[in-house]
């Protein structure tokens, strides 16, 4: 069972949170409240790792990845992690894009 985050502050400006492999997500200080009343888990999707959560909605497990809630990437977009680290999740390195774009900041055809 994963245990909530107790705060690691880092520079004074950004947290820690705590997730499943010894892995930590970063977050926003002003976030982190807010964030912290969820359990985390490191989730491996293609070729990242990334911090999300599971629930069950409607009878169907869903995966809510902690970037997209940070960014309040809306439903048919996807959040860019501008410095490529997938656990950094402050606010200053998530960027929405639509999918082509996002595809052409990787090199992949849209």
């Amino acid at each position: 069972m994963i245990q909530k985050s107790e705060p690691i502050i880092l520079d004074g400006c950004f947290f820690t949170i705590r997730l499943t492999r010894g892995l930590f997500a970063i977050v926003d200080r002003h976030r982190f409240d807010e964030i912290n009343r969820y359990r985390w888990k490191a989730i491996r999707s293609s070729h990242c790792i990334y911090a999300a959560r599971r629930i069950i909605r409607n009878g169907h497990e869903i995966t809510i990845y902690l970037h997209r809630v940070i960014a309040k990437t809306p439903a048919g977009m996807d959040c860019h992690h501008d410095n490529r680290y997938t656990l950094d999740c402050r606010e200053s390195n998530l960027i929405n894009k639509t999918k082509t774009d996002h595809a052409a900041e990787h090199g992949r055809p849209g």
